[in-house]
């Protein structure tokens, strides 16, 4: 009797256990997976590197010291944070107006001077890096190329490429260029919201507030509409992607 009145009290403590945890697994935060991909890490750095001797060739690069040392200083607070953290993390500052900014792969990440004043706080400015940064971990740019070069050509004659030679020569000979105009700079928008997702759940990570990802979103809406800046240009309506991201964040808050 003892017995079965203690496997009892065990069943009815187990199912109350699963009565409280359910609803939180169904809550937990959203767990982002980077897609396909024919390239190494190592070569994410490469082309990384390449693209960024070619951008900063055709870009004005900021010399202002107190600028570079505030935006290296959030970022590398969120590369240390993020899921590779051994990745060769540079941020530099674009002398531009304009509100932009943009990830190479391998951890290349620049944010123009005018997006930097258009930031109202250091979370804002961590959250236009995290969302940057996670593009960078989540491999877009090298699954947007992956995919531009499945178009192009069957896997097995693919196959055949990546192993012979060079990395700048093969994507020579599939006429993919470095640079700010290459093909893994534009990404799709569930990329973008991909971005958008992992970047709150870095700036939480990071001891960031990530509701500072939806009042940078908000400001500039409400001063200038989305429209004329590149940074808004690939991306889903400012409203789907406030949507998504308070979402996110409610997940959070539901954990506690």
């Amino acid at each position: 009797m003892r017995f079965h009145r203690l496997t009892t009290r065990v069943l009815i403590g187990l199912n109350t256990a699963i009565l409280i945890l359910l609803p939180l697994a169904i809550q937990a935060q959203t767990k982002v997976k980077p897609g396909m991909n024919f390239f190494s890490l190592q070569q994410d750095v490469e082309i990384g590197r390449r693209s960024a001797m070619e951008v900063e060739r055709q870009m004005p690069i900021s010399n202002d010291p107190r600028l570079n040392a505030h935006v290296n200083r959030v970022g590398k607070r969120l590369a240390r944070n993020s899921s590779m953290p051994g990745l060769p993390w540079r941020f530099k500052v674009i002398n531009s107006p304009q509100i932009n900014a943009f990830a190479l792969p391998g951890g290349f990440v620049y944010v123009n001077r005018g997006l930097i004043q258009a930031t109202r706080s250091e979370d804002e400015l961590a959250a236009v890096l995290a969302h940057e940064i996670s593009h960078v971990t989540l491999r877009h740019g090298t699954n947007q190329l992956s995919k531009a070069m499945l178009a192009q050509m069957p896997l097995s004659v693919l196959g055949g490429i990546l192993g012979d030679g060079g990395l700048a020569s093969t994507l020579a000979r599939l006429g993919i260029s470095f640079g700010v105009n290459s093909v893994f700079l534009k990404f799709s928008r569930t990329a973008e919201t991909q971005a958008d997702v992992a970047g709150v759940q870095l700036m939480r990570r990071s001891g960031y507030n990530p509701q500072a990802m939806i009042s940078f979103f908000r400001t500039l809406q409400s001063r200038h509409g989305s429209s004329h800046f590149e940074f808004f240009s690939d991306h889903p309506s400012t409203g789907s992607r406030i949507e998504r991201i308070s979402r996110e964040i409610g997940y959070f808050r539901s954990r506690r």
